[in-house]
């Protein structure tokens, strides 16, 4: 099987790791994200207590965005973890909030889009930035709708899996 890259985003709260954790019930898979090296520099540099309230969020969202404004930061260590992976993975699932960084991905590492819909009524403010960044009439490779039962996550995630990835 050939390893599959996935970009995923929806707001929090939608279920996106809980998908990603299903589909690695049928087919192995590896999670990756852009904001991981982001939290370990505010907490590190910043003193940022971990805590994901507005003012966190901000931090993160400043920080990620000044490093990607300087050099493509995020991006670029990405590729770096794709390559330390090799073929063995059968999914990569790349967690990106920021569009224009997903798509900027795409077209350097290749990969399918896949947004994930959740239950959560009302995105905070970094959320609805994200919101307001995906252009109208985008469409993105997959869409999982998780506005329903865990159990339909489920069944979703696996044909996801038998269809999407496992060829």
């Amino acid at each position: 099987m050939k390893q599959k890259i996935f970009y995923i985003n929806g707001v929090g709260g939608s279920g996106k790791d809980t998908f990603v954790d299903l589909v690695g019930e049928f087919v192995q898979v590896w999670r990756l994200s852009t904001i991981d090296e982001v939290k370990r520099i505010a907490i590190d540099h910043f003193g940022w207590d971990s805590v994901k309230d507005d003012k966190g969020r901000a931090l993160l969202s400043a920080i990620k965005h000044a490093w990607a404004n300087y050099n493509n930061g995020p991006a670029l260590t990405i590729g770096e973890q794709l390559n330390s992976l090799g073929s063995s993975v059968g999914a990569v699932f790349i967690m990106v909030r920021e569009f224009d960084e997903m798509i900027a991905m795409q077209k350097l590492y290749g990969g399918q889009t896949l947004n994930v819909l959740g239950r959560k009524s009302k995105p905070c403010k970094t959320e609805q930035a994200f919101l307001d960044s995906v252009p109208t009439g985008y469409r993105y490779d997959f869409e999982i709708d998780n506005r329903h039962s865990e159990g339909s996550l489920a069944w979703k995630a696996y044909y996801f899996a038998t269809n999407s990835i496992m060829d």
